[in-house]
């Protein structure tokens, strides 16, 4: 249940999940082995939530009427300030692996070169015996 509120809510870890309900990372770590959580902490911190699916798992994750009321969380500045690191760190992943993709093209090329000498000069031989 906790992951998918974390996930609903686009926490990368539990420490953004649990910086966002205001309790140290362990303490989420405690309710995650334990198969328990602060019920009515996570129900005023994460507004969307629908009361019933929180304390029995019945109905829908999401209480539709009191998340159209509440301001979008998504759009708050912590989520988006979240979202923008995110997003930074995914560019950055993907710029590095870019660049050992681009140094590894050259390699390649001088192998193919490398392996296509050496089949030409086999078959040579192949010929002339």
């Amino acid at each position: 249940m906790l992951n998918k509120i974390k996930e609903h809510y686009g926490f990368q870890t539990d420490s953004e999940f649990a910086n966002h309900l205001g309790v140290q990372p362990q303490v989420l770590s405690n309710w995650k082995s334990r198969k328990t959580f602060d019920a009515e902490l996570i129900y005023s911190k994460c507004k969307q939530l629908n009361p019933a699916w929180l304390l029995c798992q019945e109905g829908s994750m999401l209480n539709k009427k009191r998340a159209a009321l509440e301001v979008h969380e998504e759009k708050t500045p912590y989520f988006l300030k979240k979202s923008i690191e995110n997003l930074e760190k995914q560019l950055v992943r993907l710029q590095d692996t870019y660049q050992i993709i681009e140094e590894s093209k050259d390699f390649f090329h001088k192998v193919i070169q490398e392996t296509e000498r050496q089949l030409h000069q086999q078959k040579k031989l192949l010929k002339e015996s």
